[in-house]
């Protein structure tokens, strides 16, 4: 089972709660102590509750809350060395993990892999609870051709941007150069494009429910990024990243 709620997924913040069964975790945690316990409050989950967190690189709208997490709570940390590398946490609190190295950690496998993108040492995360249902997260990833994730039962993958929006507002002014020349450099983030070559490489008979985020305010537009992928890839369970989205999938491994 994977109990999926986002709290946020945006510049301004990212953070995914995940229960599936065995134990409750973060994807990254881009927003601030307060907004992370009133939104995990809304949901009926306390703060304290949390097991681990995942981060996937150091950028502030991934690690916003990390300290507070680690060491007012006692919160484990998975990541990087990279990525960790300017926190000084005590050592019980931390398990480093590093491209294409596999943990197991209470009846969950986590596989990590590097990403291209302007950080330490970032990566995205293979996530495979104990009945064996898999989930990707990757996010802040400027190319992904070389990623292969293959039938996961669900997906959670950046579609940051348009392309043709993000050449229309540079052209107009409306974006810094720096910000359109990162985005077009390859160490970015994934256009929808990009995404959806992706992902239909990737889906399969499993596949259950995807989830794009990280989309840009400026240079995405929801609505058409779900429409456009749901054609493309002839898949109707395809969900944006807001806040409040609850998706519920697979099966629990301690009904009630």
């Amino acid at each position: 089972m994977f109990n999926i709620q986002v709290l946020g997924s945006s510049s301004r913040g990212n953070c995914i709660y995940v229960d599936c069964g065995d134990i409750r975790f973060l994807l990254d945690c881009g927003l601030t102590l307060k907004q992370t316990k009133i939104k995990l409050h809304q949901i009926g989950v306390s703060i304290s509750s949390i097991d681990y967190v995942l981060i996937t690189h150091e950028h502030i709208d991934h690690v916003r809350c990390l300290k507070q997490l680690v060491e007012e709570y006692n919160i484990k940390v998975i990541a990087s060395h990279g990525t960790l590398r300017k926190f000084s946490f005590p050592l019980g609190n931390i398990i480093y993990i590093k491209d294409k190295e596999r943990l197991h950690i209470h009846n969950m496998d986590v596989l990590a892999k590097k990403v291209n993108h302007d950080a330490a040492e970032p990566l995205c995360f293979s996530i495979e609870n104990s009945l064996s249902e898999k989930l990707l997260y990757l996010t802040d990833c400027g190319m992904a051709k070389y990623l292969k994730y293959k039938d996961y039962d669900f997906y959670i993958v950046e579609a940051n941007y348009s392309l043709e929006q993000l050449e229309f507002n540079y052209e107009n002014n409306l974006i810094h150069r720096v910000r359109y020349e990162r985005a077009v450099s390859g160490m970015g983030h994934l256009n929808l494009d990009e995404t959806i070559e992706f992902l239909s490489r990737n889906i399969g008979e499993n596949t259950k429910n995807i989830i794009l985020s990280h989309l840009s305010s400026e240079n995405s537009n929801k609505d058409i990024f779900k429409e456009k992928a749901q054609q493309q890839l002839s898949f109707n369970n395809i969900y944006i990243a807001e806040e409040g989205l609850n998706i519920k999938c697979g099966v629990d491994p301690q009904p009630f």
